[in-house]
């Protein structure tokens, strides 16, 4: 029967530390997966993609330049989004969670 080994704890705490990422790009194992080129085009398209959204909603929005978008220009479709980003719903004036000031 093979031997059980105890992680490491954090003091005062009784569950166990987790593998942090500096120690999983060590493994060996691990390393030999990863193709750096592949990897590397990856972030390269997922970055790209986003430049190419951020210009759509910044078109969408009437702006020619995404850095003339401002932050009037956002808006919650949904109450949750709207009381999280602390953004208006769309539509409306209205910021779920913020009290209206404009009532009194």
């Amino acid at each position: 029967m093979a031997k059980r080994v105890k992680r490491p704890q954090r003091k005062g705490k009784s569950k166990p530390v987790p593998m942090r990422e500096s120690d999983r790009s060590q493994d060996p194992i691990l390393r030999k997966r990863l193709d750096p080129d592949e990897a590397a085009e990856r972030v390269f398209n997922f970055l790209h993609t986003l430049a190419i959204e951020c210009q759509m909603m910044a078109r969408a929005c009437g702006k020619t330049n995404v850095h003339s978008l401002e932050p009037e220009d956002l808006a919650a479709l949904t109450m949750e989004a709207s009381a999280l980003a602390m953004v208006p719903l769309a539509g409306t004036q209205h910021t779920v969670g913020r009290p209206d000031m404009t009532r009194y």
